[in-house]
């Protein structure tokens, strides 16, 4: 019998693919951020310009602070995935 034993590839939901795309956008645009706010710090504390030096600083707690927050939302969206699918079978 044709596609006897053969299990099929359920497609994750329309939620899910679009929370992973726009989290590959987020930890891009937070790994080019960080880079940036480094080199920025550097060269602030290379001028001795203490002020900007600590606003560089405050600008890389942010961009750590939106990934950790970009991070959980994705966790937060496959356990509800998980629990809906599970209600869903019953």
């Amino acid at each position: 019998m044709k596609g006897e034993g053969l299990e099929t590839k359920q497609n994750p939901p329309l939620l899910v693919r679009i929370a992973k795309i726009l989290l590959r956008f987020t930890v891009m645009l937070s790994v080019t951020m960080i880079i940036y706010n480094t080199i920025l710090y550097a060269m602030k504390v290379m001028g001795g310009d203490d002020y900007l030096s600590k606003e560089s600083l405050k600008k890389l707690s942010y961009v750590g602070l939106g990934l950790v927050l970009a991070l959980s939302s994705v966790i937060l969206i496959n356990v509800i995935r998980s629990i809906s699918t599970t209600l869903l079978r019953v």
